[in-house]
């Protein structure tokens, strides 16, 4: 009778064991990158046309030695624009996200902010921020002295 007692109280403990360990499967959101390699001369411009699959971009980390910018061009496709300064040679890195409309709020893209619920707060999770499971472009840009073809 008391090894049956013993087996019991096991089995139990070990139920209890095994439902209190379960751990929890939150995957991460994944998001698409890519890497261009560009080069371009000194206080040169260059142009990039960005994916026509998202209406929203944002720089991300943004150029230590050049002026860049996201804009619309006149056929109204959203393109990259890098100015390298005159100063500098060398590779520059900047980073380009996809970022969640919906969480934009009378920023420069003079969006609305989205309605509140009845506690007051807004559907964002991370304000101006990358879309989750949003794509990335990487820009390497190889500043040169002299004339170089981009």
């Amino acid at each position: 009778m008391n090894s049956r007692k013993i087996l019991i109280a096991i089995v139990n403990a070990s139920l209890i064991l095994m439902l209190s360990c379960k751990k929890s499967s939150t995957t991460p959101a994944t998001s698409t990158s890519q890497t261009v390699e560009a080069t371009v001369a000194k206080s040169a411009l260059y142009t990039y046309a960005l994916p026509a699959g998202s209406t929203a971009y944002a720089i991300t980390t943004q150029s230590s030695h050049a002026t860049s910018s996201i804009l619309t061009n006149t056929s109204g496709n959203l393109v990259y624009n890098y100015t390298a300064g005159n100063t500098f040679t060398g590779i520059d890195t900047v980073i380009i996200s996809e970022v969640d409309t919906s969480c934009m709020h009378g920023d420069s893209t003079h969006m609305p902010p989205p309605p509140l619920d009845s506690n007051g707060h807004g559907p964002c999770q991370h304000p101006h921020g990358p879309k989750p499971g949003g794509g990335q472009i990487i820009f390497h840009i190889n500043v040169k002295d002299g004339t170089t073809a981009p």
